[in-house]
């Protein structure tokens, strides 16, 4: 179960994060109701897309062997509650007043996905990052 919930939030990070905030052309932020940018503060945008990337690559890395590599799960954990809470105090407190109510939606959804990876994630891993989880099945004996 918990490479199934890691391997939904790594597709969805490149589908709704990374691809978009990499390659979305600059005139299509305005359509999806999030204010432009100067071209100077872009490239801000492009070294989150970057960094989300790197973050996906990480726990991609742990999603071929979790009892292997329980970092990427970590980094995901940890990379999941940041993004919530950045989200939560954008939205809550008032600092999206000039978005579009279709950005707001967007913002807001992408806190709900990231809350429940954060809290599924967490206790998923808590037998994996505790040493109990049983191993994983090796090849079968011939």
């Amino acid at each position: 179960m918990l490479r199934k919930v890691l391997g939904a939030k790594i597709v969805l990070s490149l589908v709704l994060w990374v691809l978009p905030l990499l390659f979305l052309p600059e005139g299509l932020f305005p359509e999806l109701g999030i204010p432009t940018w100067t071209p100077a503060a872009t490239i801000f945008v492009r070294l989150l897309g970057a960094a989300y990337l790197a973050i996906v690559v990480v726990e991609a890395w742990s999603w071929i062997a979790p009892h292997e590599r329980p970092a990427g799960i970590v980094c995901g954990i940890v990379s999941s509650i940041g993004a919530s809470m950045i989200l939560w105090h954008y939205v809550f407190y008032g600092e999206l007043y000039n978005w579009e109510v279709l950005g707001k939606l967007v913002i807001t959804s992408w806190l709900v996905l990231q809350i429940l990876f954060a809290l599924v994630l967490s206790v998923l891993a808590v037998p994996l990052l505790r040493g109990s989880a049983p191993p994983p099945p090796g090849p079968a004996a011939g």
